[in-house]
């Protein structure tokens, strides 16, 4: 009985210590709570070496990152025995995170695996979690650099350079290259004066608009470090970001001109009269990244590349910086990279593609096909696509004006056919043409089986050829070579086109040249950027098979001959520049859903009276900031319209506009959010540049796929009114739709098929009725929106 008293007794004492303790450590907690909040520190993300599955701490920490706010910052736990600098955190940002979407999976690698080669140790790897970090962010590029070495090796800010010499000397001057170098070159120096000129309306147009407050951007010294942050951190949406921009390190690959290819076929070629587009193109682009000051690489082989980029056999880890910011080549070239160990970002490449890449082929194995990159990472040479980037390039104008024609009877006119082949059965047609028309023809191979009426020059392209055009007035076209430079040429130095319709339309399932071509894309005519987008008076579509109607186009001809000529500001060094510098500054491809696997991205909501807010999500994901949500419009289409049509054909009746409940407060944010950059750079643009004649291309919206991922997403749809009473998900080039027949919201299963231009129907009825993401496309330059700059 006394043991059980003296139990008693103490069982009661424990209690009371029991209860000081827990009050103590109530009072620690909420003490530590309070300190947490009045330092700011809301969220403390930490990396620990454990047994997790790495799939689950790489989808835990995916949402760790997507509910910190931009100024929160990331941290990793270190080993306290890290040899560099003792310090027990490395600090990023998780603006600075979400542009890396291998940084997660690399970590969780590289900590399993730096023993595995003394290669890491000898960059410095010690399996320190700080050790680590700084590898991937500094050697091989696939994390940020942590906020207190962002200095270290501080990206130089790039100037607007304006020395012609540097550049040529930057072209390869290779034995095995001539022809294609003394054609770049001389097509940068007798364009020069235009790129001065085009890059001061670019400048002028910034200071136009540029806040009294940046103002002093425009003076940051390359090593001021508290301007150069300043003026990063005040990037302005809608506003040019020309001063402070970092100078890029930036290799272009230009495989086409490879040995390798055999024989040199290109620059044989080329001495014949044969393609030239690809090669306008390149020194165009390399042109205007010269101008806009970045640093360039220029090669030619694979072999090289494979030097550039770190390429090894037997080394797993990088021996050198991965110094290349990014990587222009073409489809050949990313073929023969991409099979090696070159361990390059994927998201860093950009390839320049002719006639651009449809999302069924770029995940279809076949000869141009199957790089499963994401759809804006192919620059085209015609803005075809929105699922692609355009890149175009500059159509030229002649300093000479001449048309000293006033002893010829007749107009003068000249084919565009450059070799034989393309005058195969057209003389019949041509003969119609010659009733009205002095026609000439340039053609550098056979020329025994050419019409005897037209009068024959063999003439290399360059200064001759050009002065021979500019005597023209119209030009003639033979239905082949598709979507060329020259007929664009022709109508900016007041040559009429004669651009040959196609009906039915010219497509890999009607004719050979298509073929292998990883697009279903159908052409209207020879031109069909010109056929839509210019027309009447500057070119005038031709049936080649139909005599009245060749007779009647020639006789309107005749009456319009003197309409003068028309420039598109997209093909101008202005445009070129304008487009290009958004690309560099703005399209951030790593930091997109598609490198995630993510098929659902939240939208930014704005709500009266309330700061913004992300709408919350099903799944991990990262929001879409460029094209900007100011620019966004969400449709529903009309059944078995491709999200391209839906877009073009915004204006018409039968889509439907999606919008919130809070109408007049979503009115508000869309129309006024940028009201100072729309009286700044855009006005000046405005005046300076010259208007479309097609008002149709001038206000028209385009389908916006990157922001794909914010449609495919219930919670956004619900914002915007739209009620799904059932939700599936499919892999579908169509999705996400609605399905009247079963009444379900079809949401999309594989980030790889989002597609703009997919159309269709179920069982032979329009059933379908897409949900598509379309923006507001800049006056005269479509591929950006107006608020892209």
């Amino acid at each position: 009985m006394a043991n059980h008293f003296f139990y008693g007794q103490s069982v009661g004492k424990n209690r009371k210590k029991y209860r000081v303790l827990f009050i103590v450590v109530i009072c620690f907690v909420i003490l530590t709570a309070f300190w947490v909040i009045s330092n700011d520190h809301k969220y403390l993300v930490k990396y620990k070496i454990d047994n997790d599955n790495p799939l689950q701490k790489h989808t835990r920490a995916l949402d760790y990152i997507q509910n910190m706010s931009l100024d929160d910052s990331y941290s990793i736990e270190l080993n306290k025995h890290d040899r560099y600098d003792g310090q027990t955190q490395c600090d990023i940002q998780r603006k600075d995170l979400t542009g890396y979407p291998e940084c997660l999976s690399k970590i969780e690698w590289l900590r399993r695996s730096w023993q595995t080669h003394s290669c890491y140790a000898e960059l410095g790897v010690d399996g320190s979690e700080c050790s680590i970090f700084r590898y991937l962010s500094e050697v091989e590029g696939f994390c940020p650099i942590m906020d207190n070495r962002k200095f270290v090796e501080q990206h130089r800010k790039a100037q607007i350079t304006r020395e012609l010499n540097y550049l040529l000397d930057l072209l390869p001057a290779n034995k095995n290259h001539l022809v294609s170098n003394f054609f770049m070159r001389e097509r940068v120096k007798r364009i020069w004066p235009d790129w001065l000129a085009g890059i001061q309306h670019y400048i002028n147009g910034v200071n136009f608009s540029l806040p009294d407050s940046l103002d002093h951007c425009k003076h940051c010294s390359t090593d001021d470090i508290t301007c150069f942050t300043l003026c990063q951190s005040t990037k302005i949406i809608g506003q040019p970001f020309l001063f402070g921009r970092p100078k890029l390190n930036i290799l272009l690959h230009l495989e086409f001109l490879s040995d390798a290819l055999g024989d040199n076929i290109f620059e044989t070629h080329v001495s014949k009269g044969g393609p030239l587009g690809e090669l306008v193109q390149w020194t165009d682009l390399i042109t205007a990244l010269y101008i806009l000051g970045h640093n360039l690489t220029i090669i030619y082989e694979a072999t090289n590349a494979k030097s550039l980029l770190s390429y090894s056999n037997h080394i797993p880890c990088l021996m050198k910086s991965n110094e290349y910011d990014l990587i222009y080549t073409d489809i050949t070239g990313f073929k023969r990279l991409s099979p090696t160990q070159i361990r390059t970002p994927l998201c860093k490449f950009r390839i320049l593609d002719t006639f651009g890449t449809e999302a069924q082929y770029n995940r279809k194995e076949e000869t141009w096909g199957g790089l499963h990159l994401n759809l804006q990472q192919f620059y085209t040479f015609f803005p075809h696509s929105p699922d692609n980037t355009f890149l175009g390039f500059v159509t030229e104008i002649f300093p000479f004006k001449s048309k000293s024609n006033q002893s010829l009877s007749r107009p003068m006119a000249l084919v565009y056919g450059k070799e034989s082949y393309m005058w195969k059965d057209k003389t019949n047609y041509l003969r119609i043409l010659s009733d009205y028309f002095e026609i000439h023809g340039n053609v550098l191979d056979k020329v025994e089986n050419l019409p005897k009426f037209v009068h024959i020059h063999q003439i290399q392209y360059g200064q001759p050829y050009l002065e021979l055009m500019s005597k023209a007035q119209i030009m003639i076209g033979l239905g082949f070579p598709y979507e060329g430079p020259a007929p664009l040429e022709a109508i900016a130095n007041g040559l009429i086109f004669l651009n040959p319709r196609f009906n039915p339309p010219h497509s890999r399932s009607s004719h050979t040249f298509f073929a292998d071509k990883p697009t279903s894309r159908g052409l209207t005519s020879q031109h069909p950027y010109i056929e839509n987008h210019i027309s009447e008076p500057y070119s005038y579509l031709i049936d080649m098979g139909n005599e009245t109607q060749i007779r009647e186009t020639a006789k309107r001809i005749l009456t319009t001959i003197k309409s003068g000529s028309y420039r598109p500001h997209e093909f101008t060094p202005w445009g070129l520049i304008e487009r290009l510098n958004a690309y560099l500054t703005r399209q951030n491809i790593c930091a997109t859903p598609f490198y995630k696997n993510l098929i659902q991205s939240p939208m930014l909501i704005a709500k009266a009276d309330a700061p913004s807010t992300f709408n919350n999500l099903d799944v991990p994901g990262t929001s879409v900031s460029w094209p900007p949500e100011s620019s966004l419009k969400i449709v529903l289409g009309s059944r078995g319209k491709s999200c391209a049509d839906v877009c073009m054909n915004l204006g018409t009746s039968e889509h439907t506009l999606l919008l919130p409940s809070n109408i007049s407060a979503y009115s508000i944010r869309n129309n006024t959010q940028h009201q100072q950059i729309q009286n700044g750079y855009i006005y000046y643009r405005s005046i300076h540049s010259t208007p479309s004649p097609n008002l149709s291309y001038l206000y028209t919206f385009r389908c916006s796929p990157e922001h794909f991922p914010s449609v495919n997403h219930r919670l956004n749809l619900q914002y915007l009114g739209v009620s799904c009473p059932n939700i599936t998900y499919k892999t579908s080039s169509m999705a996400p739709y609605w399905d009247n027949a079963t009444r379900s919201c079809v949401f999309q299963a594989n980030h790889e098929w989002f597609d703009c231009t997919a159309s269709g129907t179920s069982n032979g009825s329009d059933v379908f009725s897409r949900f598509c993401p379309c923006r507001d496309a800049l006056p005269n330059q479509i591929s950006l929106c107006s608020n892209c700059l």
